[in-house]
């Protein structure tokens, strides 16, 4: 006879407490408080390298003034935005309104046209880099978006982290990637063999050859080592080792030549804590709850079959009935049981239809042996559980094809203590026995969900685009099982006899201030905002389709994003419909806001939804004396299709009189005077009263929202001195240069600090525009500075450990009053807590920037653009009439950055003017009636009936959003 059967629910549970079968999606929505735990182990040991890439404003904004991007803007318009990598001067991703590209012609034809983009654009991948180094990797075409990947080569060899791809969506090219790694100077030949480099590596990390076996033959790549604002490069050996004594697969990178340790990644993805469990329904405390045994095999004498999803089958039996058995696993998991008892089996007489055959253990069995069935059973159902979830995200999903892996019950020892469960280099996922005040790590459902969360990260990536980022895998890793369970608590009932989560998703960590160096943490950045934009996307467009469209997106990012700071691009790119990211996404206000809570994207930062900015350029150095100046800026929100607001006011600081206390400066609430550039913003002016010839005008710029809050600054970056500067009346040049011609007779020495190549590292020339210097001179081509990138081995930052010092000629002042010394500054110091940039004339301090007294020593000195600066030295004129005029530099053994930058250096003294004294009011300034008002930039317009130049705000801060037309 021929017999159905199916695996019993409990019907005594709550529909909440269900596994919601048809999507195998758990739905317990138990609150709790997050209970995050320590990390024992980093993913990656690289030793100078950043931990994470982090933008900075400052150098953010100096990049987008570089001539490459400016020619890119050029040509393809001005929606274009870009994110970049401080350290190597290349675009983390553009995107914008998108080129047409022949999508739709064939892949050769894409590959051709993707290539001839690359060539026209070389500037933008960076010193060095020919077309030779980018050699075709990956043609993907998964969910409408074409991924092209080029695989970065230098002399043949492979650049570790190199990822350089061109993203299409609707017959356009819509992001750019260009982590291309540029000016890497090396001698490509090893003095290493590849058996001294695998001794090497196993001595490094304190392992014996009977420890570790090697996966592959060591393979010559190039290194390169980012730090926060500058780049080396290194030939090494990668050796792949897997440990037998420890849950461990690590590339090992030894130095080629000196056999020296550059680094380690582990391979393997751990969840990590000190656990609490204690069964089946998600999680032990939960109590118990059958469930269907999905896709298991029952075999009788008579025949075999395979159950369905629900649990579901048909088999022969005989007239009498049959015994039958079955064992955990199915043609797409295979469980495995550490333990020394071996596979659980189970057994049962089948007699009828619809009889029910429940998988439990056996009532005699120990404590710690019930334990161990249960975790295998548990393993069985949310391994297809999670399976299927991907498979519902990606129905194309790789792995998803292939019998997977889940070994169980792993004991416990002094290299595992308990409180474990990772997925490993082969694609397994492993779960540790209960121990260290940790439940088995297989009998809990949000476990099992995180590790498979590891894979569909990794399985999905796009070679050449994305990359297996730890913190970001986590965060994926964490967001799949708080999307599968619906609850942002992870991991609940970790720890023995508690339902805290090990995890919560909810809380709003924010990018970068958040990050940790436990990269489970770090990771919940990412999770975070993902679980934001679920829950606004639930609220927009309901709980299926919500949930769905969060999911996609969090599948392109798994694709594409190279690391945290990168998966807003990749989401906005997921969630376009038209292959033009300057006219926003139909989701693209939850993603912003989503993102922004957690400090990513445009609205990072901010508190609200709300962008907003100031637009200003900086106006001529000399200006005439006693006239007013009338001051022009844009200013408004940015995202007006994603939030509401508007500005109070926009504030004109500015001084005369030398102070530095910004509270001691002048107010001018300036006027709405027009439409201005952007969707939502407006031209704003004020006049500047008139000054005496010789006075130093400094003005700044403060924009505040309805509720009084400042929301946006002009200029930023500059913690000592933040502000625009104008000379006020005529000249007499005693000295100048601009550098053009010759050096000036400047010179430079180290006075402290090994004298190493580059040490004392003041150049003359052209500006190399790396480790936060500029990439133009102030004027002309050429400048002073420190280590301005003469050749491809320098990386623009100044060296640890030393004082230098930049030295003008003897500059003669004789029957001089009122001297000033006068330069444009382009300088990137660390806080003066630790590094020193220091202005000296005839031997006395002039300037020296700011300095931390307590705290972390994290207010560094970064202009992002050039600026004019003026300081009176008449008091230090000696009795020979004569200055010398110094530039320091001394920095401590940590941080370096890109130091001084000069250009066009002048010793003026200031021409009295005598003031029209009919005009003046009684404050010593013109009266609005008799003004003959001056401006700020080159630009005229009639006011009055007098001459008037406006200064036109022109310069970007941060990114731009577009309306949808």
């Amino acid at each position: 006879m021929t017999i159905q059967l199916a695996r019993r629910l409990n019907n005594s549970l709550s529909l909440s407490q269900r596994l919601t079968v048809a999507g195998l999606a758990a739905s317990l929505l138990v609150p709790g408080a997050a209970l995050a735990i320590q990390g024992v182990d980093t993913y990656e040991y690289r030793p100078g390298a950043r931990e994470h890439r982090v933008a900075t404003p400052s150098k953010q904004a100096r990049l987008d003034q570089s001539p490459a991007w400016q020619h890119f803007r050029d040509l393809y318009g001005g929606g274009w935005e870009v994110l970049w990598d401080e350290a190597t001067g290349t675009p983390v991703r553009f995107w914008g309104a998108g080129i047409p590209a022949p999508v739709s012609e064939g892949e050769d034809a894409l590959w051709s046209w993707a290539e001839q983009f690359l060539a026209n654009h070389s500037d933008l991948l960076g010193q060095g880099i020919r077309p030779a180094d980018l050699v075709r990797g990956t043609f993907d075409e998964r969910a409408g978006i074409t991924t092209l990947t080029f695989k970065r080569q230098f002399e043949g060899l492979r650049v570790v982290d190199a990822l350089v791809s061109l993203r299409f969506k609707a017959g356009r090219m819509v992001v750019g990637q260009l982590e291309s790694y540029p000016a890497i100077r090396l001698n490509p030949t090893p003095s290493l063999s590849e058996d001294q480099a695998s001794t090497k590596a196993l001595a490094a990390l304190g392992w014996s050859d009977k420890q570790a076996t090697l996966r592959s033959a060591p393979e010559l790549v190039v290194l390169p080592v980012a730090a926060s604002s500058s780049m080396t490069a290194h030939l090494v050996w990668q050796v792949d080792l897997k440990a037998s004594h420890t849950p461990s697969n690590r590339s090992v990178f030894i130095d080629a030549n000196s056999g020296e340790l550059r680094g380690w990644r582990e391979n393997n993805r751990f969840i990590n804590g000190t656990v609490l469990a204690e069964i089946d329904d998600r999680y032990p405390l939960a109590g118990q709850t059958e469930v269907p045994l999905s896709y298991v095999e029952i075999v009788s004498d008579e025949d075999e079959a395979e159950a369905d999803l629900l649990g579901l089958f048909e088999l022969e039996v005989g007239e009498e009935g049959s015994r039958v058995e079955w064992s955990l696993g199915s043609d797409v998991w295979r469980v495995n049981n550490e333990h020394s008892e071996g596979e659980v089996e189970f057994a049962d007489w089948l007699e009828e239809d619809d009889q029910v055959l429940v998988s439990s253990p056996d009532d005699d069995l120990g404590n710690g042996a019930t334990r161990r069935v249960r975790a295998q059973l548990d393993i069985h159902v949310s391994g297809h559980i999670a399976r299927q979830r991907a498979v519902d995200i990606h129905p194309g999903f790789p792995w998803a094809q292939q019998r997977a892996v889940a070994n169980v019950n792993i004991p416990t020892n002094n290299q595992t203590p308990g409180c474990n469960a990772w997925f490993d280099q082969d694609s397994h996922v492993n779960f540790l026995r209960q121990g260290a005040g940790c439940n088995n790590t297989g009998r809990i459902a949000d476990v099992m969900y995180h590790e498979y969360g590891h894979g569909f990260h990794g399985w999905n990536i796009i070679p050449g685009a994305g990359a297996f980022d730890g913190a970001l895998s986590e965060g994926l890793a964490d967001y799949l099982s708080a999307t599968i369970t619906g609850d942002p608590g992870m991991g609940r009932n970790f720890f023995l006899g508690s339902p805290q989560p090990l995890r919560d998703v909810a809380p709003d960590l924010v990018w970068p201030e958040d990050i940790a160096e436990d990269p489970h943490t770090t990771g919940l950045i990412v999770a975070g905002a993902l679980w934001d934009l679920r829950e606004l996307l639930i609220e927009n467009l309901g709980e299926d389709a919500g949930v769905a469209q969060t999911d996609y997106i969090m599948w392109q990012i798994a694709s594409r994003a190279s690391d945290i700071e990168t998966s807003y691009v990749e989401a906005l790119l997921a969630d376009d419909d038209n292959g033009n990211l300057d006219d926003s996404t139909p989701n693209q206000c939850a993603i912003d806001e989503a993102f922004a809570r957690h400090g990513l994207g445009p609205g990072a930062g901010s508190d609200t939804a709300a962008s907003y900015f100031v637009e200003h350029l900086r106006g001529n150095v000399e200006q005439p004396a006693y006239e007013q100046l009338l001051i022009e800026v844009d200013a408004g929100l940015r995202n007006p299709d994603c939030a509401e607001g508007s500005l109070s006011e926009v504030v004109l600081r500015y001084s005369f009189d030398g102070s530095e206390d910004l509270d001691d400066w002048a107010s001018l609430a300036m006027d709405e005077a027009g439409t201005g550039a952007g969707a939502a913003s407006a031209v704003y002016e004020a006049s500047v009263p008139g000054a005496a010839s010789g006075s130093l005008l400094r003005y700044r710029f403060e924009a505040l929202d309805e509720g009084g809050d400042v929301v946006a600054v002009q200029p930023f970056g500059s913690r000592t001195d933040p502000y625009y500067a104008t000379w006020i009346g005529p000249r007499d040049i005693l000295w100048a240069s601009d550098f053009e011609e010759d050096d000036a007779g400047f010179t430079s020495e180290l006075l402290s600090g090994p004298d190493n190549e580059g040490a004392n590292d003041w150049l003359w020339g052209p500006p190399g525009g790396r480790a936060g210097d500029p990439a133009e001179a102030a004027s002309g081509n050429n400048i002073w500075g420190n280590d301005i990138s003469p050749a491809e081995n320098w990386n623009g930052a100044y060296q640890p450990g030393v004082h230098n010092v930049l030295r003008s000629p003897t500059i003669d002042v004789s029957g001089a009053r009122d001297v000033h010394v006068q330069f444009n500054r382009w300088l990137t110091v660390e806080d003066g807590m630790f590094d020193q940039a220091t202005l000296l004339v005839n031997g006395s301090e002039v300037w020296t920037q700011f300095a931390s007294m307590s705290g972390d020593g994290d207010l560094h000195h970064e202009d992002y653009r050039w600026a004019f600066r003026s300081y009176d030295v008449t008091n230090l004129i000696g009795d020979d009439q004569t200055l010398e005029i110094e530039w320091h530099l001394e920095s401590d053994g940590g941080l370096e950055m890109g130091g001084w930058n000069l250009d066009d250096v002048t010793v003026v003294a200031s021409i009295e003017v005598e003031a029209p004294a009919d005009d003046l009011d009684a404050s010593g300034g013109l009266s609005a009636s008799g003004c003959s008002c001056s401006a700020l930039s080159g630009s005229t317009s009639q006011a009055g009936g007098a001459a008037m130049l406006l200064l036109i705000g022109l310069g970007g801060l941060g990114l731009t959003r577009r309306r949808r037309n």
